[in-house]
């Protein structure tokens, strides 16, 4: 991980991936509140059954729509599935998105917010060409712990990195919603080194995200630079283990 990080690059650019890998410094998170979509809840502990050709067949919604949120929720518990499939399933799951009204993000959100993790990503190339039926494989494993944070109620996010109990560097913003859209405009970072943190301003950065799948455990979401990823809420336990919590 690069010692100094571009807020440009990493947390507005949102979940771009880089196909050198070169790690930037992205942020990941946000707390639930349940919220009465019209989706049912989906276990992670079932079979993994996803094919490809069955992301793209026009069936059954709502079958179609369970089947790719399986998948990646069981990528996210430590599943096996080709980095190809990752990006079909979020295409479902894009052209399939659900619909907000106004103010609706905030209450999924929650307050105080709660910790999301960063999963995969991919760029919109690799998103493309895979979507395409011109490559098989694209994007990439997020590297290093990144966490989120959305506080739907004060309206902040907080997006930060770690390297376990060794350092840690976390922006601060406000944020705005419309529909499935939301715009952020980060002004602070706190950097962390063993026990030793401060805080300083910064100069505004703005990002935004535009909301595919939202539930309890997982969410889907494109950055302002036409990256795509996913995110899970970490268990306690891994927040401790990573330094987060």
């Amino acid at each position: 991980m690069a010692t100094s990080v571009s807020l440009t690059s990493g947390l507005v650019s949102g979940c771009r991936a880089s196909p050198s890998r070169r790690t930037h410094l992205r942020m990941a998170g946000f707390n639930s509140q349940r919220v009465n979509f019209p989706r049912k809840p989906f276990s992670i502990g079932e079979k993994l059954r996803v094919k490809p050709s069955r992301l793209h067949a026009a069936a059954e919604p709502y079958a179609e729509v369970a089947e790719a949120v399986d998948a990646l929720k069981a990528v996210g518990d430590g599943k096996t599935l080709p980095s190809g499939d990752i990006i079909r399933a979020m295409r479902f799951l894009e052209n399939n998105k659900m619909k907000f009204e106004d103010g609706e993000l905030e209450k999924f959100f929650g307050s105080p917010g709660k910790p999301w993790r960063l999963i995969f990503t991919a760029d919109q190339k690799a998103y493309e060409a895979v979507t395409k039926g011109e490559a098989e494989k694209g994007g990439y494993f997020f590297p290093i712990t990144a966490v989120q944070v959305f506080d739907g109620e004060a309206k902040t996010v907080a997006n930060g990195v770690y390297l376990g109990f060794i350092a840690a560097m976390t922006f601060f913003g406000k944020f705005e919603t419309k529909g499935n859209a939301l715009n952020f405009t980060a002004d602070k970072v706190e950097i962390k080194i063993g026990p030793a943190k401060f805080k300083i301003n910064t100069k505004d950065q703005n990002g935004a995200f535009s909301f595919f799948y939202v539930d309890d455990d997982i969410i889907v979401a494109r950055g302002k630079s036409g990256g795509t990823a996913f995110w899970i809420r970490p268990s306690p336990t891994w927040l401790i283990e990573k330094g987060v919590a």
